[in-house]
């Protein structure tokens, strides 16, 4: 619980012994990965998780935080969607949402993120269900994002299949 009495929330991640979504980047050489290794990924950072009360403050990396987080410093539930949004954009595309710059301190980075006003195109290659899944992800009133009961029942989430390996590792959940 937050010193005004708001309660707050982290995102735990879980590790993935085949490496972070930067190592399957470089294995795919920069370009993204299939829209089927996008979907099994996808799955580590969506799951449904009893809420818990937890004593911390707003943090995060810059490139992964809802607008609102870097403007106003609001963190809500509708923020922790923004980052998978974000996680989903960069496997599909090999490239950040924001893009970076590797001697851009953060503070420059949260100030250039929090001044732009158009987010980047969604590929029209990727399919239907997977630019809507990111259109509800990515929407920078945070009011009108996706709830994560919302996504769990989307079908680029529901519909993911079984398998538990891609053309990049083994995928362990």
């Amino acid at each position: 619980m937050s010193k005004d009495g708001k309660m707050l929330y982290n995102l735990l991640l879980e590790y993935a012994s085949g490496g972070t979504l930067a190592d399957l980047k470089k294995r795919s050489g920069g370009c993204g990965l299939p829209e089927s290794d996008v979907k099994r990924h996808k799955s580590l950072f969506l799951k449904k998780t009893k809420k818990r009360k937890l004593d911390c403050s707003i943090a995060g990396t810059a490139f992964y935080m809802a607008p609102e987080t870097l403007i106003d410093n609001i963190q809500e539930f509708p923020s922790d969607i923004w980052a998978p949004g974000c996680m989903v954009f960069e496997m599909f595309t090999g490239k950040s949402l924001w893009g970076s710059n590797p001697n851009e301190t953060t503070e420059k980075a949260c100030e250039r993120i929090a001044d732009i006003y158009e987010l980047p195109k969604i590929p029209s290659w990727i399919s239907k269900d997977g630019k809507d899944f990111l259109k509800g992800c990515l929407v920078k009133n945070h009011q009108f994002r996706f709830t994560i009961e919302m996504l769990l029942i989307h079908p680029f989430v529901s519909g993911t299949d079984d398998t538990k390996s891609s053309e990049f590792g083994e995928i362990v959940e």
